[in-house]
C-alpha cells in the first residue's frame, strides 16, 4: 500500500512539472504609435459595429494559437511569419491565449487602453525550456459604492456606468490603478486604488459643486436668458453648474444686451446685466386735405405733412385732427431703421362716409381705416326694424271662420299660444267650447235593419219616415309646427302642418227613440291640417294675422263617419277650408 502511494505522488509531480514546462507568459505589450497598419486601405478589418478593429501583433516563433476576447470577441487572426495578427474591437480590456502543448494564458489584462485603428505589440515568452509557475490568480474585484448613483466612474481612463444601486464593481489586475468619479454639478473625485488578494469596496459621497447666481437687470420688464434659455424677467436667481454662460436681457423694440459669466464651484454671486437700448425708426404722414394735427400715443407731434423724429419701434396709436373733418385714428407699426409712409384721406363731416374712400398705404405703410362710431340714431333705427325676432313667445285670440252645411260660413271664437325658436314654430289651437246645435238636417230614412246611431243596435223599423237631425261643434283643438320667414321689415310669412282634434256632438228627433232615453251623443274626428299663418306687425311686440287652410279627416267615430256619408253638407263641417283672424301679443 505505501509503495502504491509513492509512485501516484511521483506520476503527479512529473504531470505538474510538464504542465509548467508549457505555461505561457507576456513578456511586454505596447503601443506601435509609427505603425499604421491598423488604419491602411487592405491590411484594415471592422468589427461587428462598422467600426475599425484595433490590430495586436503577436510575436512568437510557435504556431497554432487560439485567442479569446470574451464578450467582445476577436475579429479576424492572420498567421504572418514570426508573429500572429490578431484584430480586436476598441475597448477590448483582456484576452485568453490557448496552446494545445503550451497551455493557457487566462484573462490577461491589457496595461493600456485599446484604441480603434491602432497598433499593438505583443511578444509572448512560450519556450519549453522555461517553467512558469503561478501559485495563485493575479486579478481580483474591487467595487465603488458611489452617491449620487448617476455618476461616472473612469478606471484607468476607461468609462464605466454605474448600475441602479449605484456601484461599479470591475475585476482588476494586481497592483495600481488609478479612477475618477465625474458628474456635472459635482466636485470630481480621483484616485488611486491598489489591487491585491483581496476584495476592495471604495464608497465614495461626491461633493455638490453648484454655484448660487443671482442676475439682475435695471430694466424690470427685460426677460433674462442663460444660453438661451429664458430664467425670469428683471431679475433671476437659480444653481449653476461651475461653467463659462450666455447671458442676455431682452425686450421686444429694444437690442438685446449680451455678457459672459464665469461660473466656479460654490460661488454665491450676484451680477448685473447691462439694460437692452431701445431701437427706433420713423413715419411719414401726408394728408388730403393738409395741416392736420398729428398725434402719436396722445403726444401733439405737428401738422401734415410730416417726417417725424425718431419713433421707439412697435406698436403705436396714430391720430389725426382737423377743423371740419372726422378724427382719423389708427395703429402703425414702426420698423427698426426704416422709414414707415402713410396717406391719409380725411373726411368732411358735412358728408356721409364713402365706403370708397379710404387710405392708401405703399408697401413699407400700413393699410388703416376711418373708425368713427356710428351716430346713434342710426343704432335704434335698426334695433327698431328687428320686429319679428327669431326666438320670441307670443298669445293670440282670433275668429275662425268654417264653411257650414246651411250658412255659407261659420264663426267660432279661439286662442292659441306659440314660440319661434331660430324661427322654428310650434303652435297650439283650441276653439272656445260652443254648441248651439248651429246646424241641421231634414231628410228621410229608409227604415231598413242597419245601426244607425252606432250603438250597436240594428233598428228593424220598415218603410219609410222623415226625420231631424241636429248637430253641433263642442270642441276643437289643433298642434302646428311651421318655419317663420320674413318679408320685408314688418311682415311675416309661416307654413304650418299639424293634427286637429274636433269633438261634435249630434241629436236624432226624440220621436224615433234612436237613442233610447239619451237623444244626444258625442264623436270625434281627427284631421290633418296645412295653412299658411300670415302676419303683419305695425309696432313692436303688436302683429294682427290671417290664417286659411285646409283639413282633411283622416279618422272618425261611428256617428261622425254616418254623418260625413249622410250628406255632402255634413262634410264641410268636418273637412275643408277654414280661416282665422286674430291679433297676436309678442314677448
Amino acid at each position: 500500500m505505501n509503495y502504491l502511494r509513492h509512485l501516484l505522488s511521483i506520476l503527479l509531480a512529473t504531470l505538474c512539472i510538464g504542465a509548467w514546462a508549457q505555461t505561457l507568459s507576456v513578456e511586454s505589450f505596447k503601443l506601435l504609435p509609427n505603425d499604421l497598419t491598423a488604419n491602411t486601405y487592405g491590411t484594415m478589418e471592422r468589427d461587428q459595429n462598422g467600426e475599425v478593429a484595433a490590430l495586436i501583433k503577436v510575436v512568437t516563433s510557435e504556431t497554432g494559437f487560439v485567442f479569446d476576447g470574451g464578450m467582445m470577441g476577436i475579429v479576424k487572426t492572420e498567421q504572418k511569419t514570426g508573429e500572429i495578427w490578431v484584430y480586436v474591437p476598441h475597448g477590448i480590456q483582456r484576452i485568453t491565449i490557448s496552446h494545445q502543448h503550451l497551455g493557457v494564458l487566462r484573462d490577461y489584462f491589457f496595461p493600456v487602453a485599446v484604441e480603434k485603428a491602432r497598433t499593438y505589440e505583443m511578444k509572448l515568452f512560450s519556450g519549453r525550456v522555461r517553467t512558469v509557475i503561478e501559485d495563485e490568480f493575479t486579478a481580483q474585484y474591487v467595487t465603488f459604492m458611489i452617491e449620487p448613483r448617476n455618476a461616472i466612474v473612469y478606471i484607468d481612463g476607461n468609462p464605466h456606468l454605474a448600475q441602479s444601486d449605484g456601484t461599479v464593481s470591475q475585476l482588476l489586475a494586481y497592483g495600481s490603478h488609478e479612477y475618477r468619479v465625474e458628474l456635472p454639478g459635482y466636485k470630481t473625485v480621483a484616485g488611486t486604488v491598489q489591487v491585491g488578494s483581496e476584495k476592495i469596496t471604495q464608497n465614495i459621497v461626491m461633493e455638490s459643486s453648484l454655484a448660487t447666481i443671482t442676475i439682475q437687470c435695471g430694466m424690470p420688464e427685460a426677460d433674462i436668458y442663460v444660453n438661451d434659455e429664458k430664467k425670469g424677467t428683471g431679475t433671476w436667481t437659480g444653481q449653476l453648474v461651475p461653467a463659462l454662460y450666455k447671458i442676455e436681457a431682452k425686450r421686444e423694440g429694444y437690442q438685446t444686451r449680451l455678457m459672459t459669466l464665469n461660473v466656479g464651484e460654490l460661488e454665491v454671486r450676484t451680477v448685473s446685466v447691462p439694460e437692452p437700448l431701445p431701437l427706433y425708426g420713423r413715419l411719414q404722414i401726408q394728408s388730403d386735405p393738409i395741416n392736420a394735427q398729428v398725434f402719436i400715443d396722445g403726444e401733439e407731434m405737428g401738422t401734415t405733412p410730416l417726417l417725424t423724429k425718431q419713433i421707439q419701434v412697435g406698436v403705436h396709436n396714430l391720430e389725426l385732427k382737423k377743423d371740419e373733418y372726422l378724427n382719423y385714428s389708427t395703429s402703425v407699426s414702426v420698423a427698426e431703421q426704416e422709414i414707415t409712409e402713410l396717406n391719409i384721406k380725411l373726411i368732411s363731416a358735412g358728408f356721409q362716409r364713402n365706403p370708397d374712400l379710404g387710405v392708401t398705404q405703399s408697401s413699407k405703410t400700413e393699410q388703416s381705416q376711418v373708425r368713427e362710431p356710428k351716430p346713434k340714431k342710426e343704432r335704434v333705427s335698426r334695433e327698431k326694424k328687428e320686429l319679428f325676432k327669431p326666438n320670441s313667445f307670443y298669445a293670440s285670440y282670433f275668429v275662425m271662420g268654417d264653411e257650414g252645411p246651411v250658412s255659407p260660413v261659420y264663426t267660432f271664437l279661439g286662442i292659441q299660444i306659440g314660440c319661434y325658436f331660430k324661427n322654428i314654430n310650434v303652435e297650439l289651437n283650441a276653439l272656445l267650447p260652443d254648441y248651439d246645435w248651429e246646424y241641421g238636417l231634414h231628410g228621410y230614412w229608409t227604415m231598413i235593419p242597419e245601426d244607425l246611431n252606432g250603438d250597436g243596435v240594428l233598428d228593424d223599423s220598415e218603410g219609410t219616415t222623415s226625420f231631424w237631425y241636429r248637430y253641433g261643434l263642442d270642441t276643437q283643438m289643433s298642434l302646428r309646427i311651421g318655419y317663420g320667414i320674413k318679408a320685408g321689415r314688418m311682415f311675416r310669412f309661416t307654413p304650418q302642418a299639424g293634427l286637429m282634434n274636433q269633438i261634435i256632438v249630434s241629436e236624432y228627433d226624440a220621436s224615433l227613440h234612436l237613442f233610447d232615453d239619451d237623444d244626444s251623443k258625442k264623436t270625434y274626428t281627427v284631421g290633418a291640417q296645412l295653412d299658411v299663418k300670415m302676419e303683419f306687425s305695425p309696432i313692436r311686440h303688436v302683429s294682427v294675422f290671417c290664417t286659411p287652410g285646409y283639413t282633411i279627416p283622416i279618422k272618425m267615430g261611428q256617428i261622425a263617419t254616418k254623418l260625413n256619408g249622410n250628406d255632402n253638407a255634413v262634410k264641410k263641417l268636418l273637412g275643408g277650408m277654414y280661416v282665422n283672424f286674430g291679433a297676436s301679443i309678442n314677448f
